[in-house]
C-alpha cells in the first residue's frame, strides 16, 4: 500500500486510539490493510465490526509514539531506528515476525553496557509476553560479561528489586570478588532508602537487602574489609563459587580514554640488563575503574615489561601484570637520524581497579633486558624524561603513556 493512506483520515474506515498519561491519541487506519498485515488486527477488527461504516478500536498497552511506528511499517515498511521494550512489545503482540525479527538483530548487534540495562529492566516490565525474547538473554548476557562495570558504577542503581534480583541469581557473572557485588547492592540499598525519604540504619539496610545479600556466595568474597559483620552472616555459604573471572575482551570499547599531560620519569639508573622503572603519578576527581593503559616506549632489545599499580597513601601494590603483547614499528624522528626500535602495547588489565578520587596512584612500567632508551634525536635537556607527552622532536609528537582507559568520564586533579 501506499505510504499516502497513513493517517490520512478521509479514506479510513477505522480509528486506532491509544490511551497515554491520561491522553488519548486516535490514529486513522484502513481496516483491509491492517487485517491482511496482521491476524491479531484481523480478530481485533472482526470483534467490532457491527455495520457501521466507520468504528473505533481501543488498543491497551502500547505508547502512542509506538503505536506509530507499527503503522508506518504497516503501510510502507519503514523500519523503527531504535529499539524498545515497548516497540519489540507490539511487534510480538501484533504477530509482526518480520518487524520483530528486525529489531532482535537491531538490537543485539548495537547493545552497550548501559543500554542492556535499560532494556532488561524495561523488558521485565511486560511480564510473559516477552520471556522468550532472544533480546532479554542477550542483555543478561552483556551484564553477566560486564558484572564488574554493573556493579561498580551507577548502571546499578538503575535496576528495580526485581530485577537486580534476578541478576544476583545469575551463576554467570563475571566478577573476580564478590565484594564487588555486595557493595553494589549496599549502594543500591542507600538509594532505595533515600527516595523513600527514610533513613535507615546499617541493621535496617541489611534486613531490607536480606533476599539479595542470600545470593552474595561467601566462598567467592575475597575482601571482607568495610563489610557489616550481619551483612556477611547473610551471605549464602552453601552455593559454589560462581564462573572463573575472564576479562571480557571488548572492555576497552566501552571506556572513555583519558590522554595524560605528564610524562614517564625515569626514577632509577639501572645497569643493562638490570629493571628499570618509569613512573606516571595521577589522582582524580570521583571514583574511577581502570582498565587498561594504552603506552609507547623506544626499547632497542625487550626482554619482558611489567605494569605495576601502587597507592601512594599506604604504598599498597595494587596490581602487578606481565605485558607480553606488543606492537613493534620503526621510526626515524628526522631525516638524518637511524630508525629506532618503538613498542606500543594496548593492555587489558588482568582485573579492573577501582581508583577513589583525591588519593594518589602510581602506574609503573618496568622493564628487563636491555635498558628503554631515550630517542636518539630528543634535546638534551630532556635527558630525564622518557618522552614528555606535550614534547615534538622534529616535528613528531612522542608519548611513552598514550591513554588511561576509564570508567566513567572524569577529570585529573592532579598528575
Amino acid at each position: 500500500m501506499s505510504f499516502h493512506l497513513l493517517m490520512n483520515d478521509e479514506l479510513s474506515d477505522v480509528t486506532l486510539k491509544v490511551s497515554h498519561a491520561g491522553y488519548t491519541w486516535r490514529f486513522p487506519a484502513h481496516a483491509t490493510l491492517l487485517s491482511s498485515k496482521s491476524c491479531k488486527f484481523k480478530e481485533m477488527l472482526e470483534e467490532r465490526m457491527d455495520g457501521d461504516n466507520k468504528f473505533t478500536v481501543n488498543v491497551i498497552g502500547t505508547q502512542p509514539d509506538t503505536m506509530l511506528q507499527i503503522l508506518r511499517y504497516m503501510y510502507s515498511n519503514e523500519y523503527p531506528t531504535e529499539v524498545t521494550a515497548d516497540n519489540l512489545s507490539a511487534a510480538r503482540k501484533f504477530h509482526l515476525r518480520d518487524l520483530e525479527n528486525h529489531l532482535e538483530e537491531l538490537a543485539v548487534q548495537n547493545l552497550t553496557i548501559d543500554q542492556a540495562c535499560n532494556l532488561l529492566e524495561n523488558l521485565e516490565t511486560y511480564g510473559s509476553i516477552l520471556d522468550d525474547c532472544i533480546v532479554k538473554f542477550a542483555c543478561m548476557s552483556v551484564i553477566e560479561k560486564h558484572a564488574y562495570i554493573v556493579f561498580s558504577s551507577d548502571f546499578v542503581l538503575g535496576f528495580s528489586r526485581k530485577v537486580l534480583l534476578k541478576v544476583l541469581e545469575s551463576c554467570e557473572l563475571n566478577v573476580p570478588d564478590e565484594s564487588v557485588l555486595f557493595w553494589g547492592v549496599w549502594r543500591w540499598g542507600k538509594r532505595y532508602s533515600s527516595q523513600n525519604t527514610r533513613f535507615l540504619t546499617d541493621e535496617r539496610l541489611i534486613e531490607v537487602l536480606a533476599d539479595m545479600l542470600a545470593c552474595i556466595r561467601q566462598s567467592s568474597v575475597r575482601q571482607l574489609e568495610g563489610i557489616p559483620q550481619k551483612a556477611i552472616c547473610k551471605f549464602n555459604s552453601c552455593l559454589p563459587r560462581r564462573c572463573r573471572y575472564r576479562v571480557p575482551e571488548d572492555s576497552l570499547s566501552f571506556c572513555t580514554t583519558w590522554q595524560p599531560s605528564g610524562s614517564w620519569e625515569i626514577l632509577t639508573e639501572p645497569s643493562a640488563g638490570e629493571t628499570r622503572a618509569l613512573c606516571l603519578q595521577v589522582s582524580f576527581d570521583k571514583k574511577v575503574i581502570l582498565m587498561g593503559i594504552t603506552f609507547e616506549i623506544c626499547v632497542p632489545d625487550l626482554e619482558k615489561a611489567y605494569l605495576l599499580v601502587f597507592r601512594e597513601l599506604d604504598r599498597k601494590e595494587l596490581l602487578r601484570q606481565e605485558i607480553n603483547c606488543f606492537q613493534c614499528s620503526f621510526r626515524k624522528l628526522s631525516r638524518t637520524s637511524a630508525s629506532e626500535s618503538w613498542l606500543k602495547a594496548e593492555v587489558l588489565l588482568s582485573e579492573p581497579l577501582i581508583l577513589s578520587g583525591v588519593q594518589i596512584y602510581s602506574v609503573y612500567l618496568q622493564t628487563r633486558g636491555k635498558p628503554c632508551s631515550l630517542p636518539r634525536a630528543l634535546p638534551p635537556q630532556h635527558k630525564k624524561r622518557i618522552a614528555n607527552v606535550f614534547a615534538t622532536v622534529h616535528g613528531q609528537d612522542v608519548a611513552a603513556v598514550k591513554e588511561l582507559h576509564l570508567m566513567p568520564d572524569v577529570k585529573c586533579t592532579w598528575e
